[in-house]
């Protein structure tokens, strides 16, 4: 275990994905590539700035290719054609420099990729040129000097978890007392009450670690990735419990007579099909973020919004979607008022929670594409904020009346011998 430690330290030590780019240029491999290919970067309206650093001075070019143009390059056989494409060239003639890419009127994409004059060469030869590189790309600050490592998709990033960061320690301080209190009275809803003090603190913790990881890479356009996993298996396991509290009361909704062990209550849920697909969902979910960890070089906030995690995220929604119905079958027989609105507002919550991506997902397609991640995360980590909020509410203010309905089901029922009887004068 010591070993296995060790060798995963070494790793968050050594593994960084980041905007500073670092690669070794082949010319034998980059023929038959038709160019190497280094890395892509959404510049600002701004001045952007690429910073290079080779071992040698390189015989070369870059070229970059917006993003609306690189699809059309990549479908391109013939060399030249492809490297036309480019928008720009820029010639390298030392071993360390930097060049300007030109303002536009919006954010854009651009494509970097790296070609000497062997590239579009008929045929390989036995010369070859091999350069190690370092690549930084850069956007202009608020003072305009480039140094924000920070894409357009990513900007903004820091200062929304910085305060959603705040708002739960906030929050926390302010409900921690009232939380305290009706765990302590050990209600009906003790149990539910744990379990969303636990999706609240994962939510947090997660909040903060990505707090930090922005901060590094705003830095110096570093950061670990297993702690960028971390952070996103903390993400996960909130959605999991999630579920999990919603399946609590989909299955039981009077939790009059529920257990206030969390152990023992989960113990008796693991018998159900559906904690099995929940906790099924949820490695598989793991297992793409790992996927994602080792092929991809940017951050992964939000998650990859490919089709498998697409998949995944719908399965969840139409399963939470399941559970509510149930739910709500059950709310529609209920005879007491304050039951109903309790059931009700649960059910909104819980459906908030789970059908806000899926939601802005589909929204987020009248954005530009560089806009479109950051509306997403922005949107989600908010509404999942303001639905413990809520959860937190409704749990709280009802507590008194869990308390007192728990009792009244344990009291003996006694007939007034005076009801039902007609007074005649």
């Amino acid at each position: 275990m010591t070993s296995l430690f060790l060798l995963l330290l070494w790793f968050s030590v050594h593994l960084t994905f980041s905007k500073t780019t670092s690669g070794v240029f082949n010319s034998q491999s980059t023929i038959r590539e038709k160019g190497h290919y280094i890395t892509s970067f959404c510049f600002h309206s701004g001045n952007g700035t690429v910073l290079y650093k080779f071992n040698v001075t390189a015989d070369a070019s870059f070229y970059l290719f917006l993003d609306e143009d690189w699809q059309e390059a990549l479908d391109h056989d013939n060399c030249q054609s492809k490297l036309g494409l480019a928008r720009l060239i820029y010639n390298l003639t030392d071993s360390e420099g930097n060049f300007t890419v030109s303002p536009f009127t919006k954010p854009r994409r651009w494509h970097i990729i790296m070609a000497d004059r062997l590239t579009c060469g008929s045929e390989e030869t036995e010369s070859q040129s091999i350069i190690s590189y370092e690549i930084q790309t850069l956007n202009p600050d608020s003072l305009h000097n480039p140094t924000d490592h920070c894409s357009c998709e990513e900007l903004g990033l820091l200062r929304f978890f910085q305060l959603l960061t705040l708002v739960y320690f906030l929050s926390g301080c302010i409900c921690a007392p009232k939380i305290w209190e009706a765990l302590r009275k050990q209600g009906p809803m003790h149990v539910l009450l744990i379990i969303l003090n636990l999706v609240t603190l994962t939510q947090g913790i997660a909040a903060l670690f990505t707090t930090l990881i922005l901060r590094n890479y705003t830095i110096d356009g570093e950061t670990s990735p297993w702690l960028e996993f971390f952070t996103l298996v903390l993400d996960q396991f909130a959605q999991y419990l999630a579920l999990v509290l919603l399946l609590s009361l989909s299955i039981g909704r009077d939790m009059a007579g529920a257990s206030l062990d969390l152990i023992s209550h989960y113990h008796k849920l693991s018998d159900k099909p559906t904690l099995k697909i929940i906790q099924f969902l949820a490695i598989l979910q793991i297992i793409f973020i790992l996927t994602n960890l080792f092929s991809q070089r940017d951050l992964q906030f939000p998650l990859d919004p490919g089709l498998p995690n697409l998949c995944l995220l719908a399965a969840r929604a139409m399963l939470a979607i399941a559970m509510a119905t149930r739910l709500q079958k059950f709310v529609q027989g209920e005879r007491s008022v304050l039951k109903r609105h309790f059931y009700s507002g649960f059910n909104r919550n819980c459906l908030m929670w789970f059908l806000c991506y899926p939601l802005f997902h589909l929204v987020s397609f009248i954005f530009s594409p560089y806009f479109r991640p950051k509306f997403i995360l922005l949107s989600v980590e908010s509404i999942e904020c303001l639905a413990c909020l809520l959860q937190y509410r409704l749990l709280i203010s009802r507590s008194l009346y869990w308390e007192v309905s728990s009792l009244s089901s344990y009291l003996p029922l006694r007939m007034d011998k005076s009801f039902g009887a007609k007074l005649y004068s």
